[in-house]
């Protein structure tokens, strides 16, 4: 092994490598040049308690829209609401009083603030929308009031429809088979 590295160094003059890094470094350094300025980022925040704490078991919400015919979309445009609860836990009123909720979720072009239902990739005609236990309608995307706080531990009741789209009640295509759909919701304290 030895005797086949100098015969490929045959014919070159051999130069230490240290003194080349060296000259090179000092070349690099000579050039460049360290420009410093005052103060000229800032960071700012707020640092603040939590009015209320989610209930571990509303972190992942289930909700079962049950089996839907397609003919009671086409003759009553939407399902009975499906009940379900966000859980809050130590909510505390001198933090905050009220709160509003985002839900975000592939919104339906026909029906603006529904959440659009794909099956295998395809519009269903359908759509999921939300509404509070009193019937006032939650818009996906948008930011929406929804419970004032009260000290300790609530719940906030809400109601998950399955909509068809006036399009596909129209042409009569509403699309058959199961759906999953994912939407994750914040909770804004003022």
């Amino acid at each position: 092994m030895h005797k086949t590295l100098w015969r490929a160094c045959i014919g070159f003059k051999r130069i230490p490598i240290k003194p080349v890094y060296s000259l090179l470094a000092l070349l690099l350094m000579l050039q460049s040049s360290v420009v410093m300025s005052a103060d000229n980022i800032r960071f700012y925040g707020v640092l603040s308690a939590q009015p209320c704490d989610v209930e571990q078991s509303s972190e992942n919400i289930l909700v079962d829209m049950k089996s839907i015919l397609n003919n009671d979309l086409y003759n009553r445009d939407r399902t009975v609401g499906q009940v379900f609860h966000i859980g809050l836990l130590n909510c505390d009123t001198d933090l905050a009083k009220t709160i509003r909720a985002t839900f975000q979720g592939q919104e339906s072009t026909e029906l603006p603030g529904y959440m659009q239902i794909n099956l295998a990739s395809q519009n269903s005609g359908t759509a999921i929308g939300l509404e509070m236990a009193d019937g006032r309608p939650i818009r996906f995307n948008q930011s929406t009031p929804i419970h004032l706080i009260s000290d300790g531990a609530q719940q906030i009741k809400l109601r998950a429809f399955v909509r068809a789209e006036p399009s596909a009640i129209a042409s009569r295509s509403i699309s058959l088979g199961t759906f999953n759909m994912i939407s994750t919701f914040y909770l804004e304290y003022e």
